[in-house]
């Protein structure tokens, strides 16, 4: 694909990630991994390909009304429960599944929509700016601000502690 996309000078690489890929969540470690790992590569990549006229998106669903929180007991989306958890937001979390399945806020025919109108520069998305990360659903969003909020307070509070271990100047 991507000889054809450098060969035309354009095109646009779509990675399909998570709300896992910008927050982890209990139970549900191995699956945010790799959703993290979509997001890393998917900045990288767009950095590569760009002087190309390739665009790279990563798209970042909340929790869409699929079958995907469905039979979580039978471990198809998290691993098997360890009775050790019992009590903990690991075995909370497992219980959501069931609890909220079929009741997810995104509508999946609406996602799918966005996603066309996105790379066919159509609707909502019309003029709009090209944004490395495609958010989809308003879960997703308050998730976004939610870790923004949370990175910058780190950053400011350890302040001093990130310029502690920089070279001082002169120093080898």
């Amino acid at each position: 694909m991507l000889p054809h996309f450098r060969s035309q000078g354009s095109g646009t690489i779509m990675n399909l990630s998570s709300v896992g890929g910008i927050q982890g969540y209990p139970s549900n470690g191995i699956y945010c991994a790799t959703k993290f790992a979509i997001e890393g590569i998917t900045q990288s990549l767009a950095q590569e390909v760009a002087p190309f006229g390739i665009s790279v998106v990563v798209i970042e669903p909340g929790y869409f009304r699929t079958n995907f929180l469905s039979g979580p007991a039978s471990g198809k989306n998290v691993a098997p429960a360890l009775e050790v958890y019992n009590g903990t937001l690991a075995h909370e979390a497992r219980d959501n599944f069931s609890k909220f399945n079929g009741m997810q806020i995104g509508n999946p025919k609406k996602g799918a929509a966005r996603i066309w109108e996105y790379v066919a520069d159509e609707g909502l998305f019309k003029g709009k700016k090209k944004l490395i990360r495609l958010p989809m659903g308003s879960d997703t969003g308050a998730v976004i601000k939610a870790t923004s909020a949370a990175l910058a307070e780190t950053a400011e509070e350890y302040a001093d502690i990130l310029k502690s271990t920089d070279f001082a100047e002169g120093e080898e």
